[in-house]
């Protein structure tokens, strides 16, 4: 619960900066100096949980770590499905079995070629030889053929072992943010099958400030459209804030209740969790 400050407060006000540690920020418009206590918190809109879609290793790519800022459709992670021995055997046997065919269809295309351009050399010295040419140009297009064959049975095999061994998909980042949490240490194998959680990334252009108050300070902030902000980390700046929602429960216990504003944070600097000071504005004259 984040605490609340009244002007006057005198040892009890004393007593809660020292146990925040946040120093006496001096609010004064038209007068007022009632503050409260709050923190930065996401936009909840603006905060995106990174999922794995496939079973298999997960890597995290250069550059990704807790705390980094990361562009749009960059690539986080990857996740790797190896193939097990059972399954890679076969595949692998028929890989080089192609692999020897094609190197025979390559031989031979070029002994046919160089039989064919014999004769061609042949037959302008000799007509009679012609017939001979003929028959060694269909040599050679017929090894053209069967080589055109392997290739594509070739090429088809490359792409199950792309797709299979192993299988690797790229994750990429849904927005642009600020890397919160990662939850997986990178070579772990997902035991969880498809959608295991990877990590959170947070949008910090526009942020919420949340606080919690009284019952008695209620009228206050209905009447509050916008709200100063400032936080130590930033001494003698403020940020001004809109007015975003109250919450719709009064905790029993604390006979408290969540207020939120809105903050346009485009350089980054209010990060999660920042405590500040709140200064309501009921007149924006």
């Amino acid at each position: 619960m984040a605490l609340i400050l009244a002007p006057n407060a005198g040892p009890v006000q004393a007593q809660v900066e020292q146990e925040t540690g946040s120093a006496e920020i001096n609010f004064t418009p038209r007068g007022q100096t009632l503050r409260f206590q709050g923190k930065i918190i996401p936009r909840p809109d603006l905060t995106v949980e990174v999922v794995a879609t496939m079973w298999g290793k997960i890597y995290l790519e250069e550059g990704v770590y807790e705390g980094a800022k990361v562009e749009k459709d960059q690539p986080l992670a990857r996740t790797v499905l190896e193939l097990p021995a059972a399954e890679r055997l076969p595949l692998d046997d028929r890989t080089l079995e192609i692999e020897q065919y094609l190197e025979v269809a390559k031989q031979r295309a070029r002994l046919a070629m160089d039989d064919y351009q014999r004769a061609v050399e042949i037959s302008k010295e000799n007509p009679e030889f012609e017939a001979e040419r003929d028959r060694r140009k269909q040599i050679y297009q017929d090894s053209l053929k069967a080589l055109q064959i392997v290739n594509q049975q070739n090429t088809r095999q490359m792409g199950v072992i792309k797709r299979r061994d192993p299988r690797t998909v790229i994750i990429k980042s849904p927005l642009s943010g600020y890397i919160d949490e990662i939850y997986f240490v990178p070579g772990d194998i997902n035991p969880e099958g498809e959608f295991r959680k990877l990590l959170t990334i947070i949008d910090l252009t526009t942020v919420w400030v949340q606080a919690e108050i009284y019952e008695r300070d209620l009228p206050l902030f209905q009447n509050a459209p916008e709200a100063l902000i400032a936080t130590t980390a930033y001494p003698g700046e403020t940020f001004r804030a809109r007015f975003k929602s109250l919450g719709s429960e009064i905790d029993p216990e604390t006979r408290t209740l969540p207020v939120y504003f809105e903050i346009s944070n485009p350089e980054g600097k209010l990060k999660v969790g920042l405590r500040v000071s709140i200064q309501p504005i009921t007149d924006k004259s």
